[in-house]
């Protein structure tokens, strides 16, 4: 259980700050 939180949590992380940087460039080119 505590090895696939782990994992999970590294892929979140991994995958949030992409979303983070296209979010942040959609929101620049609509505003």
């Amino acid at each position: 259980m505590e090895l696939t939180r782990e994992i999970y949590w590294n892929v979140g992380h991994s995958v949030l700050i992409p979303m983070y940087l296209l979010v942040a460039a959609a929101i620049g080119v609509l505003v």
